[in-house]
């Protein structure tokens, strides 16, 4: 007797289920779910001045970041990997440049020397640049007594983005 009071709410629910998925009973996989969308902001290019470096030479590193949102965004925190060590002064650094919607623009982000201590000059002689836009801000900006006032109204999903480079180095130390 017990046993029938249990299969009975068992079986139940279990019509149930099937006429509500059909599929799974069936032993079809469930849906997926849904894809996490794509960041609304890219970084289209990483460009490393001069552009064939040499054995301790000091690069200039800007990137070019894209707001494809309809908002403008700011307080851009990006991590920068030298030949895949990380540099530490992107640790506490976040740029305040603001990029409207719809535009692309360059942000110029800190020198660095193809060789320091701690990271020789690369064997095969490439010169590895991953650069991440970690984090960033959507903002509202306006003007109050002849000043710019930037505030923030959101984080930008789907980050970080990131990009990366090899720059050929020229010159290669004996």
């Amino acid at each position: 007797m017990q046993t029938k009071l249990i299969a009975r709410p068992f079986l139940l629910g279990l019509l149930l289920l099937v006429a509500i998925r059909p599929g799974i009973a069936a032993g079809q996989a469930a849906p997926a779910s849904p894809k996490a969308p794509t960041a609304p902001i890219a970084m289209d290019a990483i460009e490393v001045r001069p552009a064939n470096p040499g054995p301790d030479t000091l690069c200039q590193l800007r990137v070019k970041v894209r707001n494809g949102g309809a908002k403008k965004a700011s307080s851009l925190v990006f991590t920068v990997r030298i030949n895949g060590q990380p540099l530490a002064v992107y640790k506490r650094q976040v740029y305040l440049q603001v990029i409207d919607p719809g535009t692309t623009a360059e942000v110029r982000l800190f020198n660095f020397w193809t060789t320091e201590t701690g990271r020789p000059l690369p064997k095969d002689g490439q010169l590895r640049v991953d650069v991440a836009l970690a984090e960033a801000r959507w903002v509202e900006v306006k003007s109050e007594g002849g000043a710019e006032v930037v505030t923030p109204v959101g984080t930008v999903p789907g980050l970080p983005t990131s990009a990366s480079l090899a720059v050929p180095i020229k010159g290669r130390r004996p």
